[in-house]
């Protein structure tokens, strides 16, 4: 049994007071309160980083759909180890039920599987922590529903069972109101940077500071077009205004020629004013720098090239070409996501028995394909040396079998070698035969 939270209690009995305090009249939910908590991650440059926020940061947003979407293409597949001529070898089990619900239907709501992975992927990305509950009819998986980090708490810790080992509850508060508990096993907790084994880094906020910046440069761009993208010059007169004719004339030429629509008009002036531009500072130009600056620092956290951002105006050490480059992101960042979700996915969604011989990985063979010419070469070289038949390649090519019985043979054809000599002619129109170069395969004398 788990042990009553005082904490927790104190948590719900705070939400109708919070609730009456601002106003409103419904009482609050859990999940309204810990949203607006995370609202308010206040940064040194004075705004408050939030999911909605960072979201609109471009940087943030296109590495948030640049990783989430690499690996939610990816099947995730559970594979039987067997043993065979000393070697460990993979088999797909393309019908266990976790294959099913990682790639077809991961339950009743009618969800892609892409879209279910993207999400586990985004949550992982901005908060640290994803949370999917595992729904079973016994030992049999039946469905996979995500569930939103903002309205998850760890609320306790089961005692130590008979092997010692430590379990944590979850408390879920639902978006309609009420809350559930789930025992560990029920759900599949995703973490990224981990610093106690429980909970995972949320970047919103060990980021914060940097995705502050972010927004308070690209508001102060905003109000710059909006007011006419800077003070380009100013207007001189000798003589004196009053109230009234201030407001008049700063009215009229906010009207005329404020704003980005209404740059590079004709100035017209009266009343012996003038008008003297003003030349492009050095602030300008480092206020520019420092949002290259910070697209780059954010591209940094989260692991992507500045390549994928649209940042190709210096040179990088992710690689010397752009097909290098997507590599190094493959393995540096797709591959290290890869092996936490594949490894938790193990530990969660198979069962005890199970994972003595079988694990749950991501197949990122779809990532690594290099152009139509390199992969030619490539399973050309592979068929030589007999390590894929005809078959094989047509499958990572996307293509059906072959109908005859030659495509499952590993043998190379080459030309038959007559005892007789022949004639030009005649070596150039012989037979080919399927001969393979294992000494197993080749015919007795």
């Amino acid at each position: 049994m788990a042990k009553s939270n005082p904490a927790a209690s104190l948590w719900h009995r705070v939400q109708g007071a919070t609730r009456v305090l601002m106003g409103q009249a419904k009482p609050m939910t859990t999940a309204d309160l810990v949203k607006e908590i995370a609202e308010s991650r206040r940064t040194a440059s004075g705004v408050y980083v939030g999911e909605a926020n960072a979201l609109c940061i471009p940087a943030v947003y296109g590495c948030v759909r640049i990783i989430s979407q690499a690996l939610a293409k990816c099947p995730f597949m559970v594979y039987r180890l067997e043993e065979r001529k000393g070697h460990l070898a993979r088999i797909p089990v393309r019908d266990h039920p976790a294959s099913l619900l990682l790639n077809v239907e991961p339950n009743r709501y009618r969800m892609a599987p892409f879209t279910l992975k993207q999400m586990m992927v985004a949550h992982i990305l901005l908060r640290g922590n994803s949370y999917t509950f595992v729904r079973r009819s016994g030992n049999k998986l039946v469905e996979l529903i995500p569930l939103h980090p903002d309205r998850m708490a760890l609320d306790d810790v089961f005692e130590p069972g008979p092997s010692g080992e430590l379990g944590v509850i979850y408390h879920y508060s639902w978006a309609r109101g009420g809350s559930q508990y789930f025992r560990n096993e029920e759900i599949l907790h995703l973490r990224g940077v981990c610093l106690d084994g429980v909970m995972g880094v949320s970047l919103l906020d060990s980021a914060r500071e940097a995705m502050g910046l972010a927004i308070q440069q690209e508001r102060f761009a905003a109000k710059l077009f909006a007011n006419g993208a800077s003070p380009s010059g100013v207007v001189k007169y000798q003589g004196h205004f009053d109230d009234e004719a201030f407001e008049r004339f700063r009215k009229r030429w906010r009207d005329l020629y404020s704003g980005a629509d209404n740059a590079h008009k004709v100035v017209i002036l009266e009343d012996g004013m003038d008008w003297t531009p003003m030349a492009w500072n050095a602030e300008e130009t480092q206020f520019y720098d420092g949002r290259k600056f910070q697209r780059s620092e954010i591209a940094m956290y989260f692991g992507v090239p500045p390549h994928m951002l649209g940042d190709v105006d210096k040179a990088t050490s992710w690689g010397s070409g752009i097909e290098q480059q997507a590599i190094g992101f493959v393995q540096h960042t797709i591959d290290p996501w890869g092996e936490v979700v594949g490894q938790q996915m193990t530990v969660s969604l198979l069962t005890e028995a199970e994972r003595s011989n079988h694990m749950i990985a991501c197949d990122l063979r779809g990532l690594i394909r290099g152009d139509l010419q390199s992969r030619a070469t490539a399973y050309k070289i592979l068929r030589e040396i007999e390590a894929m038949n005809p078959n094989e390649i047509r499958a990572e090519l996307g293509m059906n079998p072959r109908e005859d019985e030659g495509g499952d043979d590993y043998g190379v054809p080459v030309k038959r070698v007559d005892q007789k000599p022949q004639t030009q002619g005649e070596a150039k129109n012989a037979p080919t035969a399927l001969i393979s170069r294992r000494p197993e395969a080749l015919p007795r004398p």
